[in-house]
């Protein structure tokens, strides 16, 4: 097993993959494939910071070669956690970047499961979280500020839900200092203009992505 959580490409790659994601939905343009559905506007959705102490939890569980989310990853700063987990079976080896753009792909691509984009947004309930789509809904929830990633390599791995063996296996974990909160908003929107409630957080516009907030790393009540 070999583990890859100081890479010096993947902390940046984590990052822009996923701001670039968040970024597309707050701008209002991204829509539910096959249809005119669009996501609305996001008002206040932050720029992500990279936090070791998530990595360090997100590593020791791929660290155990298996899918299947822990019980046990919230810390004293982040109670609510959230975690979002990939995996991938290949016959031989692949480059790390490429596996976790394929994860991230995949989870983003979520979206087109979304029953209604706008609904979604507006409340996590019962309708959403059978839609199977928590990957996504996590990597857009407005009240994530924080994120730490990391993926492990194992040897003849059985798959998660097939009975097959792969000679190379890698497992993702990414760990938010937040999480879905049932019955409770996603992000919050704005019809006529993204980061448009950013002093929520006491930040300007992002100055790298336009569609959304800075980030100052104050941690703030998770139910905000």
């Amino acid at each position: 097993m070999r583990n890859c959580v100081t890479s010096p490409k993947f902390t940046p790659s984590v990052i822009h993959l996923k701001l670039s994601t968040m970024n597309r939905v707050a701008s209002g343009v991204e829509i539910k494939e096959g249809t005119n559905d669009k996501f609305p506007k996001a008002s206040r959705m932050r720029e992500l910071i990279w936090d070791n102490e998530l990595m360090y939890v997100a590593h020791i569980h791929t660290a155990q070669t298996r899918m299947g989310h822990d019980k046990c990853r919230a810390t004293q700063r982040f109670p609510n956690a959230g975690q979002n987990l990939g995996w991938k079976g290949t016959v031989c080896s692949i480059p790390i970047i490429e596996m976790l753009n394929e994860s991230l792909h995949e989870m983003y691509m979520e979206k087109n499961m979304v029953p209604d984009p706008v609904a979604m947004a507006a409340e996590y309930n019962t309708a959403v979280k059978n839609a199977k789509v928590g990957h996504f809904t996590a990597m857009v929830n407005d009240r994530t500020s924080r994120l730490g990633c990391a993926i492990s390599i194992g040897a003849n791995c059985k798959a998660p839900s097939v009975d097959k063996t792969y000679p190379w296996c890698y497992y993702l974990a990414c760990n938010y200092d937040g999480t879905n909160l049932l019955n409770s908003f996603i992000y919050k929107t704005d019809p006529q203009q993204s980061a448009s409630q950013c002093s929520d957080w006491g930040v300007g516009k992002s100055l790298a992505y336009e569609h959304l907030c800075g980030n100052t790393g104050e941690i703030f009540d998770p139910k905000k």
